[in-house]
């Protein structure tokens, strides 16, 4: 699969990325740059490796397309965890979603450094009006791979919710996202 026509080093390849990564999902997951590091400057792999992480990436949001995301949160979790819960700098995500909780559009307004990410609230909350939306879902990761929060991510849900909540629209959770674990304030009783 990563080479057709050469099988006989396909399973070397594997086993010399297993190695270097530790894991099928840390290889995935791995800044193209890496990848080409680990595989000694072999474009052709290393472009394999990535298009199939984008392939998983896709697969794995059918399970929240067209659907309500809240009776379907396991295949929510499950994107999420590997569309984010691998990066290696903090990132916000807002899931904009219909009165019948469907998503309208996901998007990545933050990204920041290991351990804070920029966010602001008006922003947040003007993206929805714009769209239309009557709920979102605030997604943020954290790379020391610790889904607790902390306390300016308590403080900067409220703020959300109270700001959202004043225009019409419900923030229906907060997740924090690592490569193994998500936390839900909702789930928490923090929402």
């Amino acid at each position: 699969m990563l080479r057709p026509g050469r099988e006989s080093r396909a399973a070397a390849d594997a086993d010399r990325l297993l190695r270097y990564f530790g894991s099928l999902r840390a290889t995935l997951l791995a800044p193209r740059a890496e990848i080409l590091r680990a595989v000694q400057g072999d474009a052709e792999l290393t472009d394999r490796l990535v298009t199939i992480r984008q392939v998983m990436g896709r697969a794995l949001r059918q399970g929240i397309e067209d659907r309500p995301i809240i009776r379907h949160y396991a295949d929510l979790e499950a994107y999420l965890r590997f569309a984010q819960g691998g990066e290696i700098t903090e990132q916000m995500r807002i899931l904009y979603l219909d009165t019948g909780n469907r998503l309208l559009r996901e998007e990545v307004p933050a990204q920041g450094t290991i351990d804070e990410c920029p966010v602001y609230v008006r922003e947040i909350v003007r993206r929805g009006l714009e769209l239309g939306a009557a709920g979102l879902i605030l997604v943020h990761n954290h790379p020391s791979e610790i889904a607790e929060p902390s306390r300016a991510d308590k403080e900067l849900t409220q703020r959300v919710a109270a700001a959202a909540r004043t225009l019409g629209m419900r923030v229906l959770d907060h997740l924090i996202v690592t490569g193994g674990d998500v936390f839900s304030f909702r789930g928490h009783g923090l929402l």
